[in-house]
């Protein structure tokens, strides 16, 4: 492993646990930022990946944005990228309305439309899980940062199973064999095709030429759970989206407090050992950190 070990766990980089960034106030703001938007189980990740960009800092400009979407979480944490990126027309499409980036390109993310040393940041923001093929993708972003450049990314680990409420319920009740099967039908819901534990995250990005100087967990076991349910009652999210053209109809914060008091707990950095997803912050490995 190169030298000089990123730091893990809740003590890894941002503020300590009780700063005003970490308080309860605060983490109540990062969910609303997102829920006004979104379904529940969405915003509850959301608003803690939020957290962790927001302890990070601005990006380095400048920056892609890859695996853009539709741009709603760039607007909500970055306020504008220089460029972004996706591979869905209607998200591009949807970005590109939203005005959140310089560019918006629809691209494959293995074969960026990019000229080599483009950008001093690539931000990837719980994407790497979902794509078929990683190899390609890590040596494109390697390829598009500048020496010295930074890729900074949050992913989901194989934590993220072990806390699902239906995969706890049936293995409490002895069913483990119906827990493994609700496990797989979660992860193909989700279009999960990389769920590694930090580690193992930590030597791909290493094997793919870069230096990982951050690692942060973040989305513990319990959230997980309400992450589970949430999902499982967001159908009416859905219809809403397809009868109106959006998740949420009223977006009126005192309707959300109950949501903002029961989830603000969980919107801070927990040890890598529990953690369902992992920040990651990394150095192109010839370039200067």
């Amino acid at each position: 492993m190169p030298q000089g070990r990123a730091e893990t766990g809740a003590r890894a980089g941002g503020p300590r646990a009780g700063s005003a960034r970490d308080s309860i106030p605060a983490a109540r703001d990062f969910y609303w930022r997102q829920r006004r938007s979104i379904p529940a189980f969405r915003a509850l990740v959301r608003a803690m990946e939020a957290r962790l960009w927001a302890a990070r800092g601005p990006l380095p400009a400048p920056a892609l944005d890859l695996g853009c979407g539709d741009g709603q979480f760039a607007e909500a944490v970055w306020g504008r990228v220089e460029a972004g990126a996706d591979s869905d027309e209607r998200a591009v499409r949807d970005a590109r309305a939203r005005g959140a980036y310089g560019e918006v390109v629809r691209a494959d993310a293995g074969r960026l439309p990019f000229a080599d040393a483009s950008f001093a940041a690539v931000a990837s923001n719980s994407v790497l899980e979902h794509l078929p093929r990683l190899e390609p993708v890590l040596a494109e972003a390697r390829r598009v940062l500048r020496p010295g450049g930074r890729l900074l990314a949050t992913v989901h680990t194989d934590r993220l199973g072990d806390g699902l409420a239906g995969v706890r319920v049936l293995r409490a009740l002895g069913a483990r064999s119906l827990a493994r099967r609700y496990e797989a039908g979660f992860a193909r819901i989700q279009r999960h095709a990389h769920l590694y534990a930090a580690e193992e995250w930590r030597r791909r990005f290493e094997a793919a030429g870069f230096r990982v100087t951050r690692c942060e967990g973040y989305f513990p076991r319990a959230a997980a759970a309400w992450f589970d349910v949430l999902h499982a009652l967001g159908a009416a999210d859905g219809l809403t989206r397809r009868l109106f053209g959006r998740w949420v109809i009223c977006p009126w914060r005192p309707l959300f407090r109950l949501e903002e008091a029961v989830f603000a707990r969980w919107i801070a950095p927990c040890a890598l050992s529990e953690a369902a997803g992992c920040f990651i912050e990394a150095v192109r490995e010839d370039g200067a950190a």
